[in-house]
C-alpha cells in the first residue's frame, strides 16, 4: 500500500486528527499540510476527502488563534459543501458552525450570531431535545451573545443550557462542565459573584476528577473560582477548598 493510496492517506489523516485531539495542534497541522497535496492528487482538489483535510487545517489554525488563516479556509469548505450537499447535511452544519465560531472569536458577532442561530434551528428538526449537539450549539450561540456585550440576554440562556445538560447528560459530562463554566463567568460579569462561587465549588472537583489538575479547563475553573472569591469577599473559603 503506497503513500498515495486512498486507504493509507485516510489512515494517516486519522493519526493527525488523534494528535489534534491530544492538543498537539502544531504537530497535527504539520501532518495535515503534508497530506493535503497527496489527498488532492489521489482524490482530486474538489473532493469531499480533500475538503475534509482543508477543514482539519482550518480547525487547527483556529485552535492556534490564527483566525486570519482559518476563516478563508472555513469559508471555502462551507461554500463547497453547501453546493454539493443538502442544507441539513451534518457536514454542511459542521462547516457553518466552525465558520461561525471563528468569526465570533475574531469579533464578527453579527455574522456569527446569524450563522449559529441558523444552524441551531436546522438541528432542532434533526435531533431530540437536550441532545449533546444541540446543547453545544446553543452554548456557542449564548457565548457569542455574551461576548458581544449582551449579558442580559446571554445569562438566562446559560442557565437553561446548564440545566438541560445536567438533566440530560449528567453532572460530569463534558458539555455540562463547559456549560457550568460559561454560566459561572456570566454570573461574575453580571455582578453575582457569590452565586458563581457556589457553582464553581461544585464544578471544580468534577473537573479535577475528569481531566486532572493541569488540564486547561481545570485551570480555567480554578482561575474563575479565584475571581469569584475575590469579588464575593470569600477568599478564606477558597483557601480551605479541598480538591479530591
Amino acid at each position: 500500500m503506497g503513500e498515495s493510496s486512498p486507504k493509507y492517506l485516510t489512515c494517516q489523516n486519522r493519526v493527525a486528527e488523534s494528535l489534534h485531539s491530544l492538543l498537539k495542534v502544531d504537530e497535527a497541522l504539520a501532518e495535515y499540510s503534508r497530506l493535503l497535496p497527496l489527498f488532492a492528487q489521489s482524490f482530486g482538489e474538489s473532493s469531499i476527502e480533500t475538503m475534509h483535510v482543508q477543514n482539519c487545517i482550518a480547525v487547527a489554525y483556529r485552535d492556534l488563534k490564527k483566525l486570519d488563516q482559518a476563516i478563508p479556509l472555513f469559508r471555502m469548505v462551507t461554500e463547497f459543501r453547501e453546493k454539493l450537499l443538502e442544507p441539513n447535511h451534518p457536514l454542511v452544519l459542521q462547516s457553518q458552525e466552525n465558520l461561525a465560531i471563528a468569526l465570533r472569536d475574531l469579533g464578527e458577532f453579527a455574522e456569527s450570531r446569524e450563522l449559529l442561530s441558523k444552524v441551531l434551528e436546522v438541528r432542532r428538526d434533526l435531533f431530540p431535545a437536550a441532545h449533546p449537539i444541540l446543547i453545544s450549539n446553543h452554548g456557542e450561540l449564548a457565548l457569542c451573545i455574551a461576548m458581544s456585550g449582551d449579558l442580559a440576554a446571554a445569562l438566562p440562556m446559560f442557565e437553561e443550557i446548564f440545566d438541560d445538560a445536567t438533566t440530560a447528560l449528567g453532572a460530569d459530562h463534558d458539555e455540562t462542565l463547559k456549560a457550568g463554566g460559561n454560566l459561572s463567568m456570566s454570573l461574575i460579569f453580571s455582578g453575582r459573584p457569590a452565586e458563581a462561587f457556589d457553582l464553581l465549588q461544585e464544578l471544580l472537583p468534577r473537573h479535577v476528577t475528569r481531566y486532572g489538575l493541569e488540564y486547561g479547563d481545570t485551570v480555567n475553573c480554578l482561575q474563575a473560582l479565584s475571581a469569584a472569591a475575590k469579588a464575593a469577599d470569600r477568599i478564606d473559603e477558597a483557601r480551605t477548598l479541598l480538591i479530591p
